[in-house]
């Protein structure tokens, strides 16, 4: 029991420690951008770890914006927390949202059911956690439309407010 106890206890210190501190601005970066795109779309729940392996579109991100050497390192790495985060619906309660859960397990197994499953489904967001500078005041998210096209955003932070200031489009679909 007690081991239940440290283990939960260890996960919520954890979690807290690593993306209490940027919840507001995690719901503020996604409400911003998928209220640009298109927010009857629905979004599934899990927000992903992300970074940017290839060169080529970290290039296309620093041609929009400048980071700084560390910031870059992170941009090509990701953070250091290798876990996404469940998406609190209470805080983005204007949009629509689909199980993460469904919509994985449909990837992993795809056969003519789950193919057809995941087809009236679409369109649907599968969205990153953003990666925050924050010294910065820069925001790196990135959105795939299953359905349609995937970009990378850059939102840059003035007046507690995050705005939309470059894309890098990924892929067409």
């Amino acid at each position: 029991m007690i081991y239940k106890f440290l283990l939960i206890l260890f996960f919520f210190v954890n979690s807290n420690f690593t993306f209490g501190q940027n919840n507001d601005d995690i719901y503020k970066i996604i409400n911003v951008t998928i209220n640009e795109l298109n927010p009857d779309i629905p979004i599934v729940d899990t927000l992903s770890n992300y970074s940017i392996p290839s060169k080529f579109l970290r290039r296309q991100v620093e041609k929009q914006i400048k980071l700084s050497r560390n910031e870059k390192k992170i941009l090509r790495k990701g953070e250091e927390s290798k876990t996404g985060i469940l998406i609190d619906r209470n805080k983005l309660i204007n949009f629509k949202f689909y199980n993460n859960d469904s919509i994985i397990l449909a990837f992993k197994n795809l056969n003519e059911k789950n193919l057809e499953y995941l087809k009236n489904k679409k369109p649907f967001y599968l969205i990153s956690k953003p990666i925050i500078f924050k010294k910065s005041k820069i925001a790196i998210l990135n959105v795939d439309l299953i359905g349609g096209f995937g970009a990378i955003y850059i939102l840059k932070k003035e007046n507690d407010n995050w705005k939309i200031v470059g894309e890098v489009s990924r892929w067409f679909s």
